[in-house]
């Protein structure tokens, strides 16, 4: 099975990725870490049509940090974007 890498300008699609709504709901909650909203933030943009140049451009991030997480969402929804466990 090949992985799709995703294009610039449509790095999420939307008929691979959790609807808008979750996304949107997730975002709502007031539990959620500064690094978790962020990440919820690129792939609500990318939902909404932004491209790739546009998110790095507010998110101080770069291409590769917002392609992966984006990638992630792809592959696992919402959970995906959740932080590692750490010790």
């Amino acid at each position: 099975m090949s992985m799709v890498m995703p294009r610039e300008r449509d790095a999420v699609s939307p008929e691979s990725a959790e609807p808008r709504a979750a996304v949107e709901a997730r975002l709502r909650r007031r539990d959620l870490s500064s690094r978790v909203r962020e990440r919820l933030a690129m792939v609500k943009a990318s939902l909404l049509g932004q491209d790739l140049a546009t998110i790095t451009a507010w998110t101080g991030r770069s291409a590769r940090t917002v392609r992966r997480w984006l990638e992630q969402f792809a592959r696992g929804g919402v959970e995906a974007l959740a932080d590692a466990p750490r010790r």
